[in-house]
């Protein structure tokens, strides 16, 4: 375990998209694989996990003469099919960049997911302090001045929400809502029941939905363009353990819809959304007609693009829904001041 986390570390994406480039770039010009990863064994060799790496890579193709085989237990699944079926079609170096590509967009994904959720989490939190400076702080200092007993209005309001959250009752809700928090999150991977669909269509289950399956579908058209067979590519991606149980079994529903059917066709018999409706009914559309790996993997493309876009304008509705609450707590307790000292 800790080996692996070590290995993910020191290979992390950054890494493996600038050395994916390199090795594209010298396999066009002929340059021999052996020669490439001793290359690289060389430059490292100050850093014993990369050194031990290339140099098994090294030990491992001289031996078996397949490079995904050498790689595999070093990279991600997706990067290795991409490189496996390329080197199968000897367009090695086509399979690098399309693995480079895949990184890419994956990190584009997830610094979008980052930066769009930064600033609406950090309203939320500055949200509960603001609540809890209120309950603890605030209100008790209101009520060695002045009787609650004789406050109305926002004061009467407020001086109640204290109550709740300094209460038993409001650690119970506390508790409650974080474990809340913590199914969901555990939910967006793992649950596969029969609400599932239902679920993906509202937020947060949706923004999961569509992020994964603009992930799945650049993978999907990626492994396409590196010439793997549809069938075989739902096939593999419902066999890898590295899939969350999500995946895996949204990409089973296709695949049991795929057999004499197109991409398009499949998406609608399996009746899930997924990756999104209306996706589905252009993927119909295009499914049938010529050069369709190609217009897939543009399709993909600009797919992660309307992604991000979507996540961010969800995380606009959070940030304006915190902003809102927190302007009304703030307008509470100055209404609820100026009520408290009129009674005074």
């Amino acid at each position: 375990m800790i080996k692996k986390f070590l290995i993910a570390l020191s290979f992390n994406n950054h890494l493996r998209k600038k050395i994916w480039k390199r090795i594209a770039t010298q396999l066009k010009y002929n340059v021999p694989l052996i020669l490439i990863f001793e290359n690289l064994r060389e430059q490292y060799k100050r850093n014993t996990i990369l050194y031990s790496i290339f140099s098994d890579i090294c030990n491992e193709y001289s031996k078996a003469e397949k490079l995904s085989k050498s790689l595999g237990k070093y990279i991600p699944y997706d990067e290795m099919l991409l490189i496996e079926s390329c080197e199968s079609n000897g367009k090695l170096d086509e399979g690098f960049l399309l693995a480079e590509r895949i990184i890419e967009a994956k990190d584009n994904i997830k610094n979008s997911l980052k930066s769009a959720l930064t600033y609406p989490i950090f309203l939320f939190f500055l949200l509960i302090i603001m609540l809890l400076v209120v309950a603890f702080m605030l209100i008790p200092a209101f009520t060695e001045v002045i009787d609650p007993n004789k406050w109305q209005g926002f004061a009467k309001i407020l001086y109640y929400v204290s109550l709740f959250i300094s209460s038993i009752y409001g650690v119970f809700f506390c508790i409650f809502f974080v474990f809340a928090i913590s199914i969901m999150f555990f939910s967006f991977p793992n649950y596969t029941g029969k609400y599932r669909t239902f679920l993906d269509k509202i937020p947060p289950y949706s923004i999961y939905r569509m992020l994964v399956g603009a992930t799945w579908l650049f993978t999907f058209s990626s492994l396409m363009k590196a010439g793997k067979q549809q069938n075989n590519i739902l096939k593999d991606m419902t066999e890898s353990e590295i899939n969350t149980p999500y995946l895996r079994n949204r990409v089973q529903i296709i695949l049991d819809n795929f057999i004499g059917n197109s991409l398009g066709e499949a998406l609608i018999l399996s009746e899930t959304g997924f990756p999104d409706e209306e996706l589905i009914r252009d993927l119909n559309t295009y499914s049938n007609l010529p050069e369709f790996e190609q217009k897939l993997y543009e399709i993909s493309e600009d797919w992660i693009k309307y992604g991000e876009q979507k996540l961010n304008e969800n995380a606009k509705v959070f940030q304006n829904i915190c902003l809102m609450f927190i302007a009304l707590i703030l307008i509470s307790i100055g209404l609820a001041y100026t009520q408290i000292m009129q009674t005074f």
